[in-house]
């Protein structure tokens, strides 16, 4: 097994699954897009699980850093959205809600734009997000326009009007592996920027079995 760091990256916490022996070890990486564990464990002939995150993104103005992400962990969903939007997209905000009920939520937006609020029901969840990007008054790239989609069929948008967007381009996320999106992230100032997501996904590899059957 071997893993390697993004420039981003770095460990911030190593676990030991151990008993008699070592059987496994464990890695907790944090970097601009959020915090991913990476698990190397069980003997020969076991399963070794490792929980992945793959990025997809983000979409927008490539050349703006990285300034906000949002994760969902084991037991959370994503049960509002928040857009901002006019000519274009001021920013976006998401509620994430946990099998206790507890819920916390983020914006990450400019001080501008009408305010559209998006509630998910208990069993529907973001699957895709589409939209357009072009340069905004003739400057810089901005998220234009943007439509949430989710595994009920149901398309919500496009918010933002693409006004005064020219050389304007579509992007469409892919639908992660698991079909759900477990978290965004991208770059904002006073309009959205960029916008990216991250699909949290489980690898199981098989070792073994070692010697004569």
């Amino acid at each position: 097994w071997s893993f390697q760091l993004k420039d981003d990256q770095v460990i911030t916490k190593i676990m030991i699954n151990h008993g008699y022996i070592v059987d496994g070890i464990g890695f907790e990486i944090m970097g601009l897009c959020g915090k991913t564990i990476e698990w190397f464990t069980g003997p020969g002939g076991s399963l070794s699980e490792r929980k992945m995150i793959k990025e997809y993104g983000p979409y927008g103005n490539k050349e703006s850093s990285t300034n906000w992400y949002i994760e969902l962990n084991d037991g959370q969903r994503f049960s509002k959205v928040f857009i901002k939007h006019g000519f274009i997209v001021d920013g976006v905000g998401f509620e994430v809600s946990s099998l206790t009920g507890k819920t916390y939520t983020q914006m990450f937006s400019g001080p501008g734009g009408e305010t559209t609020e998006i509630e998910l029901d208990e069993n529907e969840f973001i699957t895709q997000i589409s939209g357009k990007y072009g340069k905004y008054l003739e400057k810089d790239i901005k998220i234009g326009s943007i439509t949430i989609h989710t595994n009920l069929g149901r398309s919500y948008g496009p918010y933002g009007r693409d006004e005064q967007v020219t050389e304007a381009k579509p992007f469409a996320t892919p639908v992660p592996l698991d079909g759900t999106i477990a978290g965004f992230n991208g770059s904002y100032g006073i309009y959205l920027n960029s916008i990216g997501i991250s699909d949290k996904y489980k690898k199981v590899d098989k070792y073994g079995p070692y010697g004569r059957a």
